[in-house]
């Protein structure tokens, strides 16, 4: 990015550029820079999304551990707290 702002710099200090030359030149350092911050973004959220599904395994079994827990106080078969789904076989 560092590289597209010196350049950007160049263009506007350029007296070798006519001026619609320069606000086209301009333009497209511009958005390669917009698009570079973007990028940027859009790989901090790729990094937390990765350490989101990184950790799902082990968060799962935390919530089944948990879960596990409140099934054993409860006195209650696990099958019981749980309602299953019934899948209706045939027409209507």
């Amino acid at each position: 990015m560092d590289t597209l702002k010196a350049m950007m710099a160049r263009a506007e200090a350029s007296k070798d550029l006519s001026e619609t030359d320069k606000k086209s030149v301009t333009g497209y350092l511009e958005a390669g820079i917009r698009l570079f911050k973007e990028t940027d973004g859009l790989n901090a959220e790729v990094q937390k999304i990765t350490k989101t599904v990184s950790a799902a395994p082990q968060r799962i079994k935390e919530i089944q551990a948990k879960l596990n827990v409140k099934d054993l106080l409860s006195h209650r078969p696990i099958s019981k707290l749980r309602h299953p789904i019934r899948v209706h076989k045939g027409g209507r």
